[in-house]
Order: C-alpha cells, then structure tokens, then sequence
C-alpha cells in the first residue's frame, strides 16, 4: 500500500468511524467464519444487486457486450433473456431480507441507469437505512443526479477509460466523455447547492492493452473536477489454456463450466507494454494530484511483470470473496462466482441461501483448495 492510499483510507475512516470500526469487526467475524465455519458465513458486507444486462454501450473489453463478450449474438450465455428481471415487488421483498444485517448494497450492469426502476430500488434502500452505491458509464447521469443526490446514494462509482478519444474508442460511441464529465460536474454543483456530503463521487479506471499509456493524462485531466478519488484497477482477463484448467476444475467440483468467463478471453499480455504502464504508475504515484489517487492492486515492477505474463502469479494464496460479498443477477440468482448459482431470491430468502447447501459446499471447495485457477485475475481477489 502506498502512503497515499494509507491516508486516503485514514480520511475516509475519519468521515465515517462508527462504519469503518463495523467493517474491521466484520472482517475478523469472517476471517473466523472462514477457518472455522466450515462453509458458512456470517451475513455478507457487500451485495451487488445486478440490475440488468442492458447497456447503453458497448466497450470492447466487456465480459457481456463487448469483443468476446458473454451476451454477444452466438455466445452459449446470450439465449438467456436479458428482460427476466426482478420485479419491483421482488425487490422489496429481497431488501426487507437484507434490511436484518444492512450490508452495503452496489447497483451494477450492464448499465443500472437504465433499468426503468433504480429510483425506487434505491428509495427502497434509503426507507431500510441501507448502505447504497451504484457503478455507471456516467452517460446518463446527467438525467439522473438530481434524483440520486436528494436520495441520498452514498457513493457514484464512473467508470472512465482515458482521455476523451480514447475512452470514446474503447466505449464505442462518440460524446461519452463529455457526457459522464458534465454528469460529474452537474452532481457535484447540486450537491454543492443542496449542503449535501452525499454521494460521494469516484472515478473508476480500468487499466487494459488500450489505454495503458494514458494514465497520467487522464488525471492530468480531471484536476479540476470536484472527486472524492480516482482508482485504478487491471482489467480482468484469462487466456485459452487457464479458461481450461478452470472449467476442468469447476466441471469437477461442482459439473458445471463457467461460459461467462469467456468474455475476459483476451490477448492483453502481449499488447500491454510493461515499462511504459510502470512509467505511468510511477508518475501516477510520485505526482502531486489535487484528486486522491489510488491502484486497487498495488503491485511492485515485478509483480506488475509477472501479472501480465504469467497465468499462474499472485501475491494471494486465498480467495476469501465468498465469505464478505455476493452477486444477485438480474432474474434473482445469487451467485458467489461466475456461473455457479447457489440459488434463486424468487424461490427463497436470501440468508437461507447465503448458508444454504449448495453455498456451503461451495466456500467448502474453494477453502481445500485455496482459489481456483482463473481467480489469479480477478480483481476481486485482492480487495482488502
């Protein structure tokens, strides 16, 4: 961790200490839960309620829409509908469940703007005193943050890709920067007029073979943008033969493959080039920025290396993701990890499922035998 990322996450617990001293208890219950809970868990901290396929965009490095994507025409995934969404009574019901615990809960896509109902999923949210944040391509935030910020929406996660031309190249549409800047600027300036800490704003950058050596300018470029901070991350992806080691090891363990994990199928190794993204994260670190800045994988120049050309390298032996968070996809399915569906929220209670058979068998599994082959890539693998 650099001093920077140290200070930055002392200024959040100082904003916020009865929270951050929840989250530090939390995390020792499941550390506890993890050694000796043999396969169940205490209630999940975090809940990414998966809102919907549909996208407004259609990035080139999306698992879903973008080059390899999983829901592109073809693709074993894409005949599922992307309308078999939760209903607004669904919903409800699901956050009376998770009212009991109060985890924090991320509206995630495809793009959650533009499902028709994410006012009330969050007014709904909000009534139950639940934690909320949402992730967008900020396209269309600027029709939406008047709404978000007299909701109280803890935290707006936008996700940028570089400069304008470049981050308008890789989302594949023209105007796209402009449009999530003015969305910013708009929030910020309404938050401003409304005395409102609420929501926090940050800028989400993932690092990939197209934009690797736009770092630097990229911040360079919000300097003057009211922004709590800009993160940085790599972006996830495997090739043919860990694509197959991990199905042979999900097919064994639980008789499924993970077909989703064919839309991070990308040939990055060979077109990132190394020292010019450590000069960029050497001049991200060394700079003097009026916007924090931090890497949600901190690597030094040889784990950087290895990342990028070797399948097998991380710096952590344990994936502990299945005892802290969960994913809810759009028709209910509460899922620990790419394709394995523990169970349906339309069917039962979320917590029965949490601690559920097939949850179980699951941590279980992942416990024996540490972490499965493609988790080396995700990013989730290394939060804290």
């Amino acid at each position: 961790m650099t001093v920077g990322s140290a200070l930055n996450k002392i200024r959040r617990a100082a904003l916020s200490p009865r929270r951050s001293l929840g989250a530090i208890s939390g995390k020792a219950m499941r550390q506890h839960s993890y050694w000796l809970g043999n396969g169940r868990s205490i209630p999940p901290a975090s809940v990414c309620l998966f809102m919907t396929y549909r996208c407004n965009l259609r990035c080139k490095m999306c698992d879903l829409w973008g080059e390899n994507g999983s829901r592109r025409e073809g693709t074993p995934v894409s005949t599922r509908s992307t309308q078999e969404e939760l209903s607004q009574k669904e919903i409800r019901t699901l956050v009376d469940d998770l009212a009991s615990f109060k985890p924090k809960v991320t509206l995630f896509g495809g793009e959650p703007l533009f499902h028709g109902r994410t006012h009330e999923v969050l007014q709904c949210l909000r009534d139950r005193n639940i934690p909320t944040s949402i992730i967008t391509n900020g396209v269309l935030l600027g029709a939406h943050f008047r709404q978000l910020v007299d909701l109280k929406v803890d935290e707006i996660t936008i996700s940028l890709d570089g400069p304008r031309e470049v981050h308008d190249s890789i989302r594949g549409v023209q105007g796209t920067y402009d449009k999530a800047i003015a969305g910013i600027v708009a929030t910020a300036e309404y938050k401003r007029r409304k005395h409102s800490a609420v929501p926090r704003l940050k800028v989400l950058y993932t690092i990939s073979d197209m934009n690797f050596r736009h770092l630097n300018d990229f911040v360079k470029g919000l300097e003057g943008l009211q922004l709590d901070l800009v993160n940085f991350y790599h972006v996830m992806f495997v090739n043919e033969e860990l694509l197959r080691r991990h199905n042979a090891v999900f097919m064994e363990a639980f008789g499924i493959t993970s077909n989703s994990l064919r839309g991070f199928a990308r040939d990055v190794s060979s077109r990132v080039g190394l020292d010019d993204l450590a000069e960029q994260i050497s001049l991200i670190k060394t700079g003097n920025h009026r916007v924090p800045v931090e890497f949600l994988i901190d690597f030094t120049p040889e784990e950087l290396r290895r990342y990028y050309t070797d399948f097998s390298f991380s710096p952590k032996s344990r994936c502990l993701v299945p005892w802290r968070e969960v994913l809810i996809l759009p028709d209910g399915s509460v899922s620990p990890c790419l394709d394995f569906i523990a169970g349906n929220v339309r069917e039962e209670s979320f917590l029965r499922i949490w601690n559920g058979p097939r949850f179980i068998h699951f941590r279980r599994t992942l416990k024996r035998l540490g972490k499965f082959p493609a988790c080396n890539r995700c990013c989730l693998l290394y939060r804290d």
